[in-house]
């Protein structure tokens, strides 16, 4: 065969035939399924399960994977931890 696109089980059979080509189609993704699409990326990217809510907590849980439905990174303090920190600094208390 002189061209790749020629031999069947190449992926370039689709310049070829064209009509392979839906077969890649990721489906409809419109305004009313954006939402589930963006929950699948992150599913994929924060290597959690993914489904409904409550399979989500119960599958993390027994696979060990809560971690993943945390937010990414440390928590934020709140104004009173940023206090109690700063007191010895400051010459506050004790």
């Amino acid at each position: 065969m002189a061209r790749a696109e020629d031999w069947p089980w190449s992926r370039l059979v689709w310049l070829r035939w064209p009509s392979l080509l839906p077969i890649l189609d990721p489906g409809p993704v419109g305004a009313d399924h954006r939402a589930e699409w963006a929950r699948l990326q992150e599913s994929f990217r924060r290597a959690r399960p993914f489904g409904g809510d409550s399979w989500i907590e119960t599958t993390a849980k027994k696979l060990g994977l809560e971690a993943t439905l945390r937010p990414i990174g440390r928590p934020r303090k709140t104004s009173q931890d940023k206090t109690e920190d700063m007191s010895p600094l400051l010459g506050l208390g004790e």
